[in-house]
């Protein structure tokens, strides 16, 4: 009984573990990308100004 009731909580806890993963790991991409950009404008309006 112990067993039966367990599976589904662990399958549920490490389905909500992978969604987490997977939120992070996008929102840490588009905040890099967009980091990116904002670096790469700053460098060409300074390059530029130059």
């Amino acid at each position: 009984m112990i067993q039966r009731q367990g599976k589904p909580l662990a399958t549920k806890a490490v389905e909500k573990i992978q969604v987490l993963v997977v939120v992070l790991s996008i929102s840490f991409f588009f905040s890099v990308v967009s980091w990116c950009r904002i670096n790469i404008q700053f460098m060409s309006k300074f390059c530029y100004s130059k």
